[in-house]
């Protein structure tokens, strides 16, 4: 409006469940002058008395993980604990995660804002987990979440899948491993025993991008599992097109 002074907000973060609020002071124009404000999201919340950690892409892909299976990072937040993965695990939702002493089974799990609880559980095994290169962020609230958030005594998972740009944008990946890259158990050295035969291939794809430039965008994801050791050439993770528009 004439006779206030512009004001411009850039890299406000917002992150998953959370509320993130900026004050802007109305101010009169004086001489010619402009204010902008850069800066990210708080780090105490005075919007809500929740408590949880935001996982976000940079540390979903830095960190490593024996079955690309997410959930190995909730135990990230403070008051969570899981058990040890074994890495010839399937890869889908086995990881058993207890918030605040609760049992596994009073967790529940939300992905793109859609109930994913394991139907007649309310748990996490098999539950077809999206794949690492598909999220771009996820959450575990561990207590004190409001009643959106709400339905279970332990933690609340919140999981974003990636959206498209104005960009195509997308990657191939496989994650090997085989005899020969492995090394061999510590105690079978120990007994002269050459290491067993192991080889696993989990490999996919994403693409993102426009339909309509700045209305519409597509994003889709797709992961693959081949473990003969186990007989297994599985479909870890299919992410149907999603379309986001304005």
């Amino acid at each position: 409006m004439s006779g206030f002074a512009p004001v411009k907000l850039e890299g406000i973060a917002v992150k998953i469940t959370e509320s993130t609020v900026m004050d802007v002071a109305l101010k009169v124009a004086g001489s010619q002058a402009s204010i902008v404000v850069t800066a990210e999201s708080p780090l105490v919340q005075t919007e809500n008395s929740s408590r949880g950690t935001a996982i976000e892409e940079s540390q979903v892909r830095g960190l490593p993980l024996p079955t690309n299976n997410f959930q190995q990072l909730l135990t990230l937040t403070a008051g969570t604990s899981g058990s040890l993965q074994n890495s010839s695990d399937l890869g889908r939702g086995d990881a058993a995660i207890y918030v605040n002493g609760q049992r596994s089974l009073s967790n529940s799990v939300v992905i793109n804002g859609v109930d994913a609880n394991s139907i007649g559980t309310g748990s996490t095994p098999n539950l077809a987990v999206p794949a690492i290169d598909s999220l771009m962020e996820f959450i575990v609230q561990t207590s004190m979440y409001d009643a959106s958030q709400g339905r279970n005594a332990g933690g609340v998972v919140a999981a974003v899948a990636k959206s498209g740009t104005d960009n195509f944008h997308g990657d191939l990946y496989e994650f090997l491993r085989n005899t020969d890259l492995d090394g061999n158990n510590f105690f079978l050295n120990g007994q002269g025993t050459p290491r067993p035969t192991y080889n696993r291939n989990q490999f996919g794809a994403t693409l993102g991008g426009p339909i309509v430039k700045d209305r519409a965008w597509f994003f889709v994801s797709r992961m693959m599992l081949r473990d003969p050791q186990h007989n297994r050439r599985t479909i870890l993770h299919y992410l149907p097109v999603l379309i986001h528009y304005l």
